[in-house]
């Protein structure tokens, strides 16, 4: 797995390092050090620590949406915002930092981990 460019975090982010531990960037200094960072990839796990609800095809927080790439390949999910009314926003995501500045952008908001509701 390739490592994630300094330029593409923000203090938040959800990162691993070389061993797999996951933790999110808390200081730039850690990036500034020199510290090698691997991106975390986007599972149905994070989807719902993140708060996004499961409805048959799609996982959606507001108008968010997501829906995986293909039935047998659950390693990238496709990305819509809104209604068609307002345009569509049609792409991949593989990574948990991705989806977390996506969401920032979009909305304004840190997208953070929610209680899993049982």
């Amino acid at each position: 797995m390739e490592a994630i460019k300094a330029s593409e975090l923000k203090i938040g982010n959800w990162v691993r390092n070389i061993d797999g531990v996951e933790y999110p960037i808390e200081n730039g200094w850690q990036l500034d050090e020199g510290d090698t960072v691997y991106p975390v990839p986007l599972t149905e796990e994070w989807l719902l620590k993140f708060g996004f609800e499961y409805d048959t095809i799609t996982y959606s927080r507001g108008e968010l949406m997501l829906s995986s790439h293909s039935d047998t390949d659950l390693s990238s999910y496709n990305v819509w915002w809104g209604t068609l009314t307002y345009g569509n926003l049609n792409f991949q995501i593989k990574y948990v930092h991705q989806l977390q500045n996506l969401y920032f952008a979009l909305t304004g908001d840190e997208l953070t981990i929610k209680p899993i509701k049982k």
